[in-house]
């Protein structure tokens, strides 16, 4: 990343991340676009991998977000399940939900 606020991709590391619904995969490329792309499963046994886009009152502005209010997210929640075995053939599902404020919004 340069000073000057812009990101050169010639010098910055670039992680790229894709859900593979059918596969119930999420993999993860290493500088996407470029001469080096190197995919690889990240994650495998996903069963449910969202997103969700919140304005600054917390309220979801919807799926998919309308162009008019492109703007106004001020916050992403991602959830991710997994499913795994536990035992006497049954699987259990555990699921990860963060969420992750952006920054630099409306500057």
């Amino acid at each position: 990343r340069n000073l000057n606020g812009t990101i050169d991709n010639t010098d910055s590391e670039r992680i790229t991340f894709a859900y593979d619904a059918a596969n119930q995969r999420l993999a993860q490329c290493l500088y996407e676009g470029t001469g080096s792309d190197d995919w690889e499963n990240f994650i495998d046994n996903v069963t449910s991998f969202t997103f969700a886009y919140l304005d600054a009152s917390g309220t979801d502005l919807g799926d998919p977000v309308p162009a008019s209010a492109l703007s106004d997210i001020r916050m992403v929640v991602i959830s991710l399940t997994v499913q795994a075995p536990a035992g006497r053939e049954k699987t259990v599902d555990r699921t990860y939900t963060t969420q992750v404020k952006c920054r630099n919004i409306g500057l």
